[in-house]
Formats: structure tokens, sequence, C-alpha cells
């Protein structure tokens, strides 16, 4: 599912750096795996509602 795709892209990014992500990083790796633009946003303002993600500061989010 779309949910799962950009959850696991967030942890993959995550384990990499460290630290917070690029909103930016994660909507270019979910083009890439052919999730269409317009819904990244709403899967990432979906994942941050059900409390899975949050954004420490603005344009980078964060697993939970």
């Amino acid at each position: 599912s779309k949910l799962r795709i950009i959850q696991d892209i967030i942890s993959d990014l995550q384990k990499q750096t460290g630290k917070e992500v690029a909103m930016s990083d994660v909507e270019a790796q979910a083009e890439e795996q052919g999730i269409e633009s317009g819904k990244i946003k709403d899967v990432i303002e979906r994942l941050k509602r059900e409390g899975l993600i949050y954004e420490p500061k603005p344009g980078y989010i964060k697993r939970t």
C-alpha cells in the first residue's frame, strides 16, 4: 500500500541520516516508486494524523 511504502521510505532515510528526513527526499523516492505527487502529501498528512510520524521542524518528518 502507499502508506506502507512511504513509511518504509521514511524509516530507511531515517536510518541513513540518524535524524529527521526532508519531506522533499521522501517525495522524490515515493515518486520513483510510482506514487503520484498529489497522493504523497495526502499519505504524509494521514500518517501525521494517526500519530505514526511527526514534523519536528517545517519540511522535515520523523517516525514516532
